[in-house]
């Protein structure tokens, strides 16, 4: 009896192995497009598994396992990455390679428009998962060489270097001589001019070539209008109404009469657009669309509009206003113990301390607001001074006449500020040539200098040979130390001591976390060191870049890797996607893993077949699986046959005849 009833206690327990192994959930049955694979093989029943997007796409799945089921609790379907407008080039368009909107992978190839040619060596533009890839390619005008004539010629117009439509009108120097040829030429698409300089020549029959000068017939001009002419004989100007241009792309142009016929058609075409943008002093414009830019001042300065707009087409004129101050205010019997600064942004501050013998209001600091100063204070004197039983002034500044001369004296009351020791010690007044030594406080040094112990004389007449004032040390903001924005990342307490996190422009690196105020300005110095810069990045074993690369990055640029011919990416670390450039080195590890592949004789060898019925294929990315089943008349030799592909490998089943 006693068999039995283990018999029966093993099946039950291989029926609940096989019970838990059914409610499991396998990586093989997540079916969704474009997603990456998950990290593990199979899952239990309560799982939950986040399902991300492959390189280019966006969207996400979260995947709960019921009971051997996947059950959907949050579905985005994987779509292409979109990217912003690529950016318009002046005197350029762009169009799509295909489809119509601007998605990942997608291509859009810069052409220039007529008279202007590429500058740039790369025309094209490619939607990537970071965005766009390469910088807007830049279309330049066609030139076309100097114009050099002989004596006999005189030329008008932009002679040293045409640009494409600039025209050249010829005339003799001579008025007894004409014009051999035509005496009007343009700068062509092509970069040469419509015709050679001309000569000048003797008229037959006659030396005067007024006389034999035909004239031309009247003219008119669709969309534009004649503003000055000659009288049909030689010349006439032309101009074009609001929304149109001449053909040849200036604002005016002209028309010559020669032999009386004019030397072109004036016409007027319809503006595509305004042109290049115009440049903005203390400022610049980005381009937004083809109709609008973005108005960006530079610090101190802030523009009247954000935005200006093509109109008729021309551009509407940015204006960037200073909101900077100028000097601080002069105030009378007062100076300034701050430090001076090369330009004040507003709500820089300026501090004051009234000379000796003068009394400061409760104003002592003013602000720099929407470009003027604010809260300016005043010093008052004594109205009344003494001449003393003792020959001294009860005020140092008036001189005593007479035999008191001799008695000049100055007084230290403004030294209280900021400073540490009197040497001599208490004593305030000082009599003409006698010299008092200072030292300021620990953060603290002297007005207009760097030193925080000196000697101080009384003058003749009754003032001190420099003013014996201690001001804060101060650092003034790193306009040349390659700081990123150091106007704003440099504003508010600059005194000794004080401490501000800081990032240096591109190509440098910041030497210390923070940079410190001390005696010596900002430490460390200097702030930003040049970066080292890496070449081309390192060719990796079947893998490539996503992105076009360059020949120089700097410190803190990477290049993104994707595997190709069914290898997948190594995400375990030490491995990632990405390599960094770091001071000259690229670091990083990239690595491949190659997929398993199963060829139809190796599979009839071994009495297999691949089961269909599973959807699966004859060849499995690292990690994935391959599912066989035995042919009919065979069974399995005892490998399961559903294995595993592991960086290549996969150990194959074998059937045998029952």
């Amino acid at each position: 009896m006693r068999v039995p009833v283990k018999l029966l206690g093993f099946g039950f327990w291989l029926f609940f192995l096989n019970c838990a192994r059914c409610q499991e959930c396998l990586r093989e049955d997540i079916k969704h497009e474009n997603t990456e694979p998950v990290e593990k093989a199979s899952y239990a029943h309560g799982e939950i598994v986040k399902v991300n997007c492959i390189t280019g796409y966006t969207g996400l799945y979260r995947l709960n396992c019921e009971k051997g089921e996947w059950k959907k609790s949050i579905e985005r379907p994987c779509a292409k990455r979109r990217c912003s407008h690529p950016g318009d080039t002046p005197n350029g368009d762009f169009k799509l390679i295909k489809g119509t909107e601007y998605l990942f992978g997608t291509t859009v190839v810069y052409n220039c428009k007529k008279g202007y040619e590429m500058a740039s060596r790369i025309n094209y533009r490619t939607c990537r998962a970071q965005g766009w890839d390469n910088a807007v390619p830049v279309c330049e005008v066609v030139k076309c060489p100097a114009i050099r004539t002989d004596w006999e010629v005189t030329a008008s117009g932009n002679t040293e270097e045409g640009r494409y439509g600039d025209a050249i009108h010829f005339e003799c120097v001579s008025s007894d001589k004409m014009i051999d040829g035509n005496s009007d030429i343009r700068c062509e698409e092509t970069g040469k001019w419509s015709d050679a300089v001309p000569k000048c020549k003797v008229p037959h029959g006659s030396s005067n070539t007024a006389a034999n000068q035909k004239l031309c017939p009247d003219l008119s001009v669709e969309n534009g209008f004649i503003y000055s002419h000659s009288f049909n004989k030689e010349k006439i100007f032309y101009s074009c109404n609001t929304g149109y241009k001449p053909f040849t792309g200036n604002w005016w142009d002209s028309v010559t009469c020669s032999k009386g016929s004019w030397s072109d058609e004036p016409r007027c075409i319809r503006k595509e657009d305004c042109g290049a943008l115009p440049s903005v002093h203390h400022g610049k414009l980005i381009h937004r669309d083809r109709e609008t830019a973005e108005v960006e001042c530079d610090p101190g300065f802030i523009s009247t509009e954000p935005f200006i707009k093509c109109t008729s087409g021309r551009w509407e004129t940015p204006v960037c206003k200073e909101v900077r101050c100028g000097i601080p205010p002069n105030v009378e019997n007062a100076v300034i113990t701050s430090e001076p600064k090369e330009f004040y942004l507003p709500g820089s501050t300026v501090t004051y301390i009234c000379r000796s013998s003068y009394l400061m209001n409760e104003k002592s600091t003013v602000f720099c607001q929407s470009g003027t100063w604010e809260n300016t204070p005043t010093c008052q004197g004594q109205r009344e001074i003494t001449c003393q039983s003792n020959g001294e002034w009860s005020s140092p500044f008036p001189k005593c006449e007479g035999k008191h001369t001799e008695a000049v004296t100055c007084e230290l009351k403004s030294t209280t500020f900021g400073v540490k020791k009197i040497k001599p010690e208490e004593k305030n007044i000082f009599r003409a040539g006698e010299s008092v030594e200072l030292t300021c406080s620990e953060k603290y040094w002297f007005l207009g200098t760097k030193e925080t112990s000196r000697s101080f004389t009384c003058k003749d007449n009754g003032e001190w040979d420099y003013e014996p004032v201690c001001a804060e040390i101060t650092c003034e903001t790193p306009h040349d130390q390659h700081v990123y924005y150091p106007s704003y990342s440099f504003s508010g307490d600059k005194k000794r001591g004080a401490k501000k996190s800081y990032r240096c422009e591109s190509g440098y690196r910041e030497m210390a976390e923070e940079a410190t105020c001390t005696r010596d300005g900002w430490t460390p110095k200097p702030l930003c060191a040049v970066s080292e810069k890496c070449g081309p990045p390192p060719g990796v074993n079947d893998a490539d870049t996503l992105e076009i690369t360059k020949k120089e990055y700097n410190t803190g640029e990477r290049v993104e890797y994707s595997c190709f011919n069914k290898y997948t990416l190594d995400l375990r670390p030490p491995f990632s996607r990405y390599l960094t450039c770091e001071q000259g080195e690229w670091r990083g590890n990239i690595r491949c893993l190659k997929p398993c592949t199963v060829t139809v004789e190796e599979m009839e060898r071994r009495g297999l077949e691949l089961a269909y019925a599973n959807r699966q294929k004859m060849f499995a990315p690292h990690d994935d699986h391959i599912t066989f089943m035995c042919q009919r008349g065979k069974v399995s030799g005892g490998v399961p046959l559903r294995q595993q592909c592991n960086d290549g490998v996969i150990t194959l089943p074998e059937c045998v005849r029952q």
